[in-house]
């Protein structure tokens, strides 16, 4: 049903209950809304200690863990260097497998409060992250979430008498705050560079105020790159701390740089301006007309293009905020099929951008979906023709990062996740039958089936600095390398890939072929990604010994192959046995791969899929903050000699000296053998004449230089990580969560109803006081405790609550105490006993004590819809004072409830900032309350009550536009 249809729905249920129900007076002041979290299954966190961090992880990411805690405590050392600042104690890091983990974590809710005033937020040594299959990705999360916990203690303290002190006294905009943790956690690369090139091209910066979450925290990171290149590194440090002592970010700048931030930020724009205006002049968009003419929706991002073999269809995805669509576009008639929908919009979770994995089988008869629903892994084959779906569930895997089909729609190839890293899988769709072709601790990602020079292969990218295909666990040898090429050939299957690219300071990705010589890749090797294809051509690489004998034992003939350096007498060392008839050197070649540009963009090209039987291929180009597709027809020939002078961007430039006096300085300290990658593929051999008659010698040629480097590898990674414990479990420990202290009349600690008085009703609002609340949680924040209390200034009448919740599961409890006195007077009538006051005659004081014991279960839908049940007992007993004889004279009145409560909660809305929302929440619910252990009242007849309830509140931008309640 769509929404606005079940909106209508809502409303018209709402308008019946009304019209059957008479109305019920009532004083309810606040009403809860709020988000969930949904949790599919259930974790059992253990985790590892070492000297500065605790490393949390559950079933299937021990390994994920292991390297986490070795790389962390290497960033924190380099951390605590740059920022000339230490933490005292423990961090602790939540690893979550996948994406999907990540977010179903109840981490980071946060308050939904009316009146957010007076809020705390008690900052943890706390980070969380998760594992996508690349641990270069796992790093920046593990650099970002160190820095941010450094940065948070630096300049908010880190126990809360310095949070709250700093939280009131220092007020940093986001800018400043979350781009010096990008700074800090991520260096400026090739990917920041062109995306800041574009949007200082399309004025994304001219205004500040107006930046969303993501834009504000990559152009303060630009700030603070450009502060390190104009002012020095050292400024970095000097301005956090003097903005700290003084407490103001002017006073910082003016210290610092002598000038006030808007001047410097004037001179940032002006930098970044001059810069990309000189090196756009050099290159090219591509072609309008290849624009595949699709009609883009604003706020959308689209992605995974996938051409069809007739080359007239593209399928793609488009997702808006986490609702996630797939198309089939007709490039000649321009009509868009939808053929699949799954997601809901939400700001709350992590947008997962990996899924959905789209390609048409060979045939193109069936386009092949990969997705995931509710922690499922589904495989969905949409039939072209008939409309057809088959959809299974594909449970062997973690997670499936990449697919592609084969020479036919039986067999694929998968980059999958099991245990904790990423191998290569070849995949019969069939049977769901499935074959490793790597297995170990590297990251193995977008493999591509290709047939190169009549060799049946997977193309595929991976950091491992060797090419043997061999099971390894992970130890101290960390996966941190660039992304390199590497091809597996299916029809001469060994323990080998052959390395293709050999490029240590630069990753590949989304390699493919075409026209059976060549393959394709996306590179940033001039600072921007182009396209650039290549092939294999044999290089010659130095000669073997071919030595003939006679052996005398065996009285047979036979020959060795060795390397040259070795002399006869190491190699037949008994004359008497082997007779040595002649001596050969033998040419050996090795296959080189050959690459170079095809393109020279303006923009970086996001990524492309070619397709050989349609002949096309079509990339996806960034342009104008906006991605477009790009439909083109392969070239007939390539040649290497025609190919796009690419010219540097200027960070390019800077980027290769800096590298060079990185080499320069590795080459001083360690010995050829121990640097980076070897420069050519050491798989595929060939000799001069080609005969079958040789064999390999097994004997030993020179030093290990692999060994070597990862005894290097070792020691350098090591000696970061002095204690490591075993696997513990872990074990709940509670810590402060927030702290929230008001001054005023209008905040109630819960919202319960007021009794109700008969001849005099009033709604009593609580006296101007103080009011504090208090939340500690575990560290999963699975387990929370809460509690708050009211102290007027007349030191009457106090008020106060505690709460357990326990949210671990789907299902989510909450147990609640509250009590409160209230002082009344009456001056005209004596409450329930239907008894006037005399004129002249003091007023009645009464007290009434309110406890309530509530019981609430919350069943959550997704993230923005839920049911909610509350059980809850109340008594209300209200004690009269005696000061005259008519008050002594009056017993105590008692009397209790029993209410049940079960609503519809849909909250759609988010904080654009404080006290300000954006979107649609509303809720329908209906009450019940049933009175017992009653005493004799007049003025209730009846014995129970029930009331329908429909509240709505819509707001748009930064108005409330409709707030609407039935009851």
């Amino acid at each position: 049903m769509r929404p606005t249809n079940f909106l209508l729905v809502v409303i018209a249920l709402a308008s019946f209950f009304l019209l059957q129900v008479p109305s019920t007076p009532a004083q309810e002041i606040q009403t809860d809304f709020g988000k969930n979290r949904v949790q599919y299954k259930n974790f059992k966190w253990q985790y590892y200690e070492s000297d500065n961090f605790n490393t949390y992880f559950y079933t299937g990411g021990q390994e994920i863990g292991k390297f986490v805690i070795q790389y962390a405590e290497k960033v924190a050392k380099n951390m605590e260097s740059k920022l000339e600042y230490k933490i005292n104690k423990k961090i602790n890091i939540l690893v979550y497998n996948d994406l999907t983990g990540y977010n179903m974590t109840n981490i980071g809710i946060g308050l939904d409060m009316e009146n957010p005033g007076g809020v705390t937020k008690i900052i943890e040594n706390k980070m969380f992250l998760y594992f996508n299959g690349n641990h270069n990705h796992l790093k920046k999360q593990i650099k970002r979430g160190i820095a941010e916990v450094f940065i948070n203690n630096m300049m908010f303290g880190g126990n809360i008498q310095e949070v709250v002190q700093n939280a009131v006294l220092l007020n940093l905009p986001e800018w400043f705050k979350q781009g010096l943790v990008n700074y800090m956690a991520e260096s400026w690369n090739a990917e920041l560079d062109n995306r800041m090139r574009d949007a200082i091209r399309n004025d994304v910066f001219d205004d500040f105020n107006e930046l969303n979450n993501k834009d504000t925290r990559f152009a303060g990171h630009s700030v603070w790159h450009y502060i390190a290149v104009k002012y020095g590194p050292s400024s970095v440090p000097n301005l956090l701390y003097l903005t700290r002592i003084n407490r103001s970010l002017e006073s910082g700048f003016l210290f610092v740089f002598g000038k006030p931030v808007d001047q410097v930020l004037d001179e940032w724009h002006n930098f970044y301006e001059r810069k990309f205006n000189q090196e756009a002049q050099r290159r090219e968009w591509p072609a309008k007309e290849k624009n595949l003419g699709k009609r883009e929706r604003r706020n959308r991002h689209y992605y995974n293009p996938t051409l069809h073999p007739d080359g007239k269809h593209v399928a793609y995805a488009s997702d808006i905020k986490g609702k996630t669509k797939v198309f089939i576009y007709n490039k000649e008639t321009g009509e868009t099929n939808k053929v699949l929908k799954y997601g809901y919009k939400t700001v709350e979770l992590k947008t997962d951008y990996s899924y959905p994995l789209l390609d048409w089988s060979p045939d193109g008869e069936e386009l092949a979906i990969f997705y995931e629903r509710k922690d499922n892994h589904k495989l969905m084959r949409y039939n072209m023709e008939t409309g057809e779906e088959k959809i299974r569930e594909e449970s062997k895997f973690q997670r499936i990062l990449a697919m592609e089909y084969m020479n036919n729609k039986n067999n694929m190839v998968l980059s999958a996740m099991t245990r904790g890293q990423s191998d290569i899988f070849t995949y019969y769709v069939p049977t769901t039958r499935t074959e490793k072709i790597t297995n170990d601790f590297y990251d193995d990602l977008d493999p591509s089936y290709v047939e190169l020079k009549g060799n049946r292969g997977i193309l595929f990218r991976s950091n491992r600095d060797h090419p043997k295909l061999e099971e390894k666990k992970l130890d101290t040898i960390l996966p941190t390398d660039k992304m390199d090429l590497f091809f597996y050939d299916l029809d001469n299957k060994n323990n080998k890939a052959k390395r293709v690219t050999n490029t240590p300071h630069i990753s590949e990705k989304q390699p493919m072929g075409y026209q059976g010589r060549y393959f394709t890749y996306l590179s940033d090797e001039s600072g921007i990604r182009n396209r650039y294809a290549g092939y294999f051509q044999p290089v010659f690489s130095h000669y073997d010994t071919v030595v003939h004998y006679y052996n005398n034992n065996r009285e047979t003939w036979d020959s060795i192959i060795t390397d040259t350096t070795l002399t006869l007498d190491s190699i037949l060392r008994d004359t008497s046995t082997y007779l040595v008839d002649t001596v050969e050197y033998e040419p050996v070649y090795k296959d080189s791969a050959i690459t170079f540009p095809i393109t020279n963009y303006a923009g970086n090209i996001v990524e492309h899929d070619v397709n050989q039987k349609a002949g096309k291929y079509v990339e996806t180009v960034k342009q104008n903050c906006c991605p477009e597709f790009y439909v083109h027809n392969l070239p007939d020939t390539l040649v290497p000699s025609r190919s796009p002078d690419l010219v540097n961007t200027g960070y390019q430039n800077f980027r290769e000296k800096q590298w060079q006096k990185e080499d320069e300085t590795t080459s001083e300290g360690e010995s050829s053998g121990q640097q980076a990658k070897q420069a050519e593929s050491d798989t595929s051999e060939s000799h001069g004449n080609g005969s079958d008659r040789f064999f390999q010698s097994n004997f030993h040629y020179g030093p290990n230089i692999s060994g070597k480097r990862e005894e290097q590898s070792q020691d350098s990674e090591y000696k970061y990580l002095k204690h490591l414990s075993e696997v513990l479990p872990y074990q709940v420990k509670f810590s402060t969560e927030f702290l929230v202290t008001q001054v005023d009349n209008n905040s109630m600690i819960l919202s319960p109803y007021e009794k109700f008085t008969g001849r005099s009703p009033s709604n009593s609002r609580p006296e101007l006081s103080g009011m504090l609340r208090l939340g500690i949680a575990d560290l999963m924040e699975d387990y929370k405790i809460k509690g708050g209390f009211r102290f007027p200034f007349g030191l009457r009448d106090p008020e106060f609550f505690i709460s357990y919740e326990n949210l671990k599961r789907r299902i989510d409890h909450k147990y609640t105490y509250y009590r409160k006195v209230d002082s009344r007077t009456y001056s005209n009538s004596i409450p329930f006993y239907n008894e006037d006051i005399p004129q002249g005659n003091q007023p009645v004081e009464a007290k009434v004590k309110t406890n309530m014991f509530q019981y609430s279960a919350t069943y959550p839908f997704d993230v923005i819809r839920s049911i909610r049940g509350h059980l809850n007992y109340r008594n209300d007993n209200f004690v009269f004072q005696s000061k005259n004889r008519q008050s002594l004279n009056l017993p105590a009145y008692n009397e209790s409830w029993l209410i049940s409560k079960l609503e519809y909660v849909h909250d759609n809305t988010i904080d654009i900032q404080k006290n300000i929302k954006s979107g649609l929440r509303y809720k329908v619910y209906w009450e019940f309350h049933k009175q017992f252990l009653m005493q004799r009242d007049t003025l209730f007849q009846k014995r129970h009550m029930g009331q329908p309830v429909c509240l709505i509140r819509f707001f748009w931008h930064k108005k409330t536009c409709l707030l609407f309640r039935w009851r």
